[in-house]
């Protein structure tokens, strides 16, 4: 059992007194070597050091006669103002479905109504941000000739983390495009000031929470609403047909690890 008020490693913010170039992302990682040389840089240890804080702030706090886990939903946890705007963003992202709604044909691959979605999206990206993320954060520092901006290299993040429109898929590439964007909020100090953990929690839950016995449905309807597992199992239980064991191995490997959770968080 972990306990939320152990130290936890935070993400070196940037100080934004200082120049700073920003950049939007491209592709850099063509063969083995750059592997390598990925693994041990800057943006390498940073994503590690994001991804390892939020993991950490997750895990169940000890109370004076128990421990306190972390639900969907749940009271225990405060939202801060960045985070609800984040929310509500994602919450207009959403809302943009009813305006491309999914094709009912037949098809191989992805939906083709998602390229009509993500070109409304995109058109509106900028003023979405806008409201989503404070002007202090977006504009502190102006770029200088054809670089780029913070609210621009932001936006490539997000952008990223939809899915590809000329594949019509989405991958862990799509998600870690997303952990970037969180991460360069933070890195910018867009996020609140609280105490470690706290800040980080409301991000999981109120920003990452996924949309909308793993073998059984009914528990999969029971749980979702408070569990972030079951909640992602019902999600792909709505998109996806077929034994739960071909299309999904490693989510129903993971259910059967009987040591728990502890066990699975340290793979």
């Amino acid at each position: 059992m972990g306990d939320a008020k152990q130290a936890i490693r935070s993400l070196k913010q940037l100080d934004l007194d200082a120049p700073h170039e920003f950049a939007l992302p491209k592709k850099q990682i063509n063969d083995g070597e750059d592997v390598g040389f990925f693994l041990t840089s800057t943006g390498y240890a940073d994503i590690m050091t994001w991804l390892l804080q939020l993991n950490a702030a997750m895990f169940p706090k000890r109370t004076a006669s128990s421990y306190e886990a972390w639900q969907l939903n749940s009271e225990a946890v405060e939202f801060s103002e960045p985070v609800l705007r984040l929310k509500a963003l994602m919450e207009k992202l959403e809302a943009i479905m009813d305006e491309a709604p999914p094709d009912p044909g037949p098809r191989r691959f992805g939906n083709i109504s998602f390229r009509k979605w993500y070109e409304i999206v995109e058109s509106r990206l900028p003023k979405l941000l806008d409201d989503a993320i404070s002007s202090d954060i977006l504009s502190r520092q102006k770029p200088q000739g054809n670089a780029a901006s913070a609210k621009a290299e932001l936006q490539a993040y997000l952008v990223g983390s939809f899915g590809s429109v000329q594949r019509l898929d989405y991958g862990t590439g799509h998600e870690l495009s997303f952990l970037a964007f969180l991460g360069g909020i933070w890195k910018l100090g867009g996020f609140a000031k609280r105490d470690p953990g706290d800040e980080e929690r409301g991000i999981v839950l109120g920003v990452i929470e996924p949309p909308g016995d793993v073998a059984k449905k009914n528990a999969v309807e029971r749980e979702r609403s408070v569990n972030m597992y079951f909640s992602a199992i019902g999600f792909i239980y709505d998109v996806k047909k077929g034994p739960f064991w071909e299309h999904s191995p490693i989510l129903f490997d993971i259910s059967g690890v009987r040591a728990g959770w502890a066990k699975i968080n340290k793979v």
